[in-house]
């Protein structure tokens, strides 16, 4: 399991925009199922983030992918985790959902808080992003298209 965190470093920066993510890991949220949980936005203006119904947004990555590249959003806080076409919501259910303000770093070891999950981003008040994934050429292409980004690991090695 590899990870990499991106700090809001300059003051006008914000890392927690979906389609600059989606666009550092080789633009592959297609390929995936999408659960968001624990999210807030900088507005609201959209059907799917306004859906309350739930503690969470299913949706398919054709979709999601199409809601980012309409919709200038950003997640000030959320969790973003990609399954495969072949796990349905009733499998993803049967787990905790994941959440955006959890402490990450007491377990002292970077893992996805979704055992399913393939790829999970995390926006942290606009200022932090984490993302993690199973594949390491997803963390690959995140940290080529964002050098300043730290290795998780050796973040919370530090700590």
């Amino acid at each position: 399991m590899e990870g990499v965190i991106l700090t809001k470093q300059k003051k006008d920066i914000f890392y927690t925009h979906m389609s600059m993510i989606f666009e550092a890991l080789g633009n592959v949220e297609t390929q995936y199922n999408w659960l968001i949980t624990d999210y807030e936005c900088n507005y609201y203006q959209s059907p799917i983030t306004f859906d309350k119904r739930h503690d969470y947004i299913w949706l398919p990555g054709e979709e999601l992918s199409l809601f980012i590249k309409e919709n200038d959003l950003q997640f000030i806080w959320g969790v973003f985790s990609a399954f495969p076409k072949n796990i349905d919501i009733n499998g993803v259910l049967k787990y905790e959902l994941p959440k955006s303000n959890k402490d990450f770093f007491n377990k002292k070891r970077v893992e996805m808080q979704h055992p399913l999950s393939t790829i999970e981003i995390v926006s942290c008040d606009s200022s932090s992003v984490f993302v993690i994934s199973n594949i390491n050429d997803y963390i690959n292409s995140f940290s080529k298209h964002f050098p300043a980004g730290e290795n998780l690991q050796e973040y919370i090695n530090k700590l």
